[in-house]
């Protein structure tokens, strides 16, 4: 009862405080943009519930397909509610931690690895947009040091991913000094031979990385459809563009689900190319993300807590 109650109450909270029934009116002459609201919503769950099978299955750890499909929408859920667009990354590792009993290093290192990859997808996918429109950034300053700060983050993961996948480094003497004086040792240790272990999946990365690609191409889409409504005068690709930069301020872990934050940086950002209702924008895709938030909600309720206990029980049984 209790966690229906939690449930059933921070769906209130986010329905209440999303401006809802503002950012629906302008749709009323449009109801079929809903429809693609929701049906693209479902589009990117499904991406990241493959990308993570994917993963897991790349690093020998245990997630079948329904369990995949049942973690997504939960952690949909719970980034409506926990500061940040992340939050049900923790929800999201503690479940999946269970189905890999004392490999919780190693299931929080894919973990890692997902979103590291996801980012790299977003940091491309931005840059791409950014040669689009490159009228648009060559004459805006606030876009030129994106552009700057895009390609130094590209950087940074493609010299940390290099680094941490090296032979060399990993046989080296420095590489054994250094580790010998870190605190928790054994722990680091564990964590960087599950990430070392990609080095010999790397089409598994591959693959993960164009599911983000596509996912991220699905979001993008969301707001163009969106846009042709609330927007209609914004060209696609700068619609595209700016959109996708706000979905990334969105996750700064201020509000829950950047509620307000993710609001502010679509109007700053819209506007300052001209364009108005670019917040409206953004609330119209949080009404996408409701459906798929309350089926997890229904699961987190009726679902997963019931398998915890499964899980605890055949734990007692077997020890």
């Amino acid at each position: 009862m209790l966690r229906a109650a939690l449930g059933l109450g921070l769906l209130g909270y986010i329905l209440s405080r999303s401006g809802v029934r503002a950012a629906l009116s302008p749709v009323w002459s449009a109801p079929w943009v809903l429809a693609v609201l929701v049906g693209l919503s479902v589009f990117g769950a499904s991406i990241e519930a493959e990308r993570l099978r994917v993963l897991f299955r790349a690093a020998g750890l245990r997630l079948t397909w329904l369990g995949a499909y049942r973690i997504v929408p939960v952690s949909t859920f719970f980034n409506f509610c926990i500061p940040g667009g992340t939050g049900g990354d923790v929800v999201k590792l503690y479940y999946l931690a269970l189905d890999n009993r004392r490999r919780g290093l190693e299931t929080a290192t894919v973990m890692l690895a997902d979103r590291a990859i996801a980012l790299f997808a977003v940091l491309l996918f931005v840059l791409g947009m950014m040669g689009v429109n490159r009228a648009m950034v060559a004459g805006n300053a606030v876009l030129r040091g994106l552009l700057v700060v895009v390609l130094g983050a590209i950087v940074v993961i493609g010299v940390v991913a290099a680094l941490s996948w090296s032979r060399r480094l990993r046989e080296s003497r420095v590489y054994a000094r250094l580790l010998a004086r870190l605190p928790l040792r054994r722990y680091v240790e564990r964590v960087a031979d599950a990430v070392h272990e990609f080095r010999g999946r790397k089409r598994a990365v591959l693959a993960a990385l164009l599911l983000s690609l596509a996912g991220h191409v699905g979001v993008a889409a969301t707001h163009v459809v969106v846009a042709s409504v609330v927007i209609p005068g914004a060209p696609w690709q700068h619609v595209a563009f700016l959109s996708m930069v706000g979905m990334v301020a969105n996750a700064v872990p201020v509000t829950p689900g950047g509620l307000g934050v993710g609001e502010a940086a679509f109007a700053q950002l819209f506007g300052m190319m001209g364009y108005t209702g670019g917040a409206a924008l953004l609330i119209l895709w949080r009404v996408g993300m409701l459906p798929l938030a309350l089926l997890g909600a229904t699961i987190y309720i009726t679902g997963l807590a019931g398998r915890r206990l499964r899980v605890a029980e055949q734990a007692t049984e077997a020890s």
